[in-house]
């Protein structure tokens, strides 16, 4: 399942929602139980082109997700996959969040000189 782990955490999370994710991971499960795949390249050919389990338009498919940290690691603890390092990566973008949004009530106000 580590190829399906990369998938998803690149593709699935960040871009689908929780019942879509679901319903695909239980196929990729089964039909990575029969296959024996050994590249990332194999894994994707299977599920996007050969089996059609993924079908995010080409042009979601390769839109870069790190744009949107936040909602990826949300996405991941929606669906109950998130490990611990996510829940502290979580933690830290919650507490920054935070610290933003106090700063920004300064930057409303007017400084006298």
């Amino acid at each position: 399942m580590n190829f399906y782990n990369w998938y998803a955490g690149n593709h699935c999370y960040p871009k689908c929602p929780t019942e879509k994710i679901l319903r695909c991971r239980e196929k990729i499960q089964q039909l990575m139980s029969g296959s024996k795949i050994n590249t990332h390249k194999d894994f994707i050919n299977l599920i996007r082109n050969k089996y059609k389990i993924c079908n995010l338009s080409p042009a979601e498919y390769m839109r870069n997700v790190y744009k949107e940290p936040l909602c990826h690691h949300i996405n991941h603890m929606k669906a109950g996959t998130i490990n611990d390092r996510e829940k502290k990566i979580f933690q830290v973008m919650a507490e920054l969040t935070l610290i933003l949004i106090w700063l920004s009530k300064f930057s409303d106000q007017q400084i006298d000189g």
